[in-house]
């Protein structure tokens, strides 16, 4: 193995170079390093999801359309989130994180083999802000 890791760490060897103990380490590690990206690279770094995508995904179950199935005066409606102080990414992406109510916390749950980020209820929110700009008319969902 020891020689053909090489280039892959840009180290420069000759046929006949001896790696030190250190280069010798390094080159062991490598099938690991890739082992290890390939099982979890993906994951690790892969792209948020967009906000109508986890919408659709979980929340539309009680915000269809905007509205609250649950609380019906606590809809995702522009005058609604003023009224109650969650007219902001803020307010939302708390709510999200934290759960209120019957409103489970969405921060870490598992959709689709993944957990939901801080970044993806950030996308959440910005999705519900714009929907509610214009009453949910815009996207066809009312």
């Amino acid at each position: 193995m020891g020689y053909l890791s090489a280039p892959l760490l840009g180290l420069r060897m000759q046929a006949d170079d001896t790696p030190s103990s250190s280069r010798r380490a390094m080159l062991k590690a490598v099938p690991s390093i890739l082992a290890a990206s390939v099982l979890f690279g993906k994951d690790a770094h892969a792209e948020a999801r967009s906000g109508a995508e986890l919408f659709y995904r979980r929340c539309i179950e009680c915000h269809g359309g905007g509205m609250n199935s649950i609380d019906p005066d606590k809809s995702l409606m522009k005058d609604a989130l003023k009224k109650y102080n969650r007219d902001s990414k803020e307010a939302i992406v708390k709510i999200a994180t934290t759960g209120e109510g019957q409103m489970p916390k969405f921060l870490g749950m598992v959709v689709d083999g993944r957990p939901y980020t801080t970044e993806e209820l950030e996308n959440v929110a910005d999705f519900i802000l714009q929907n509610a700009e214009s009453d949910w008319k815009k996207f066809g969902l009312r």
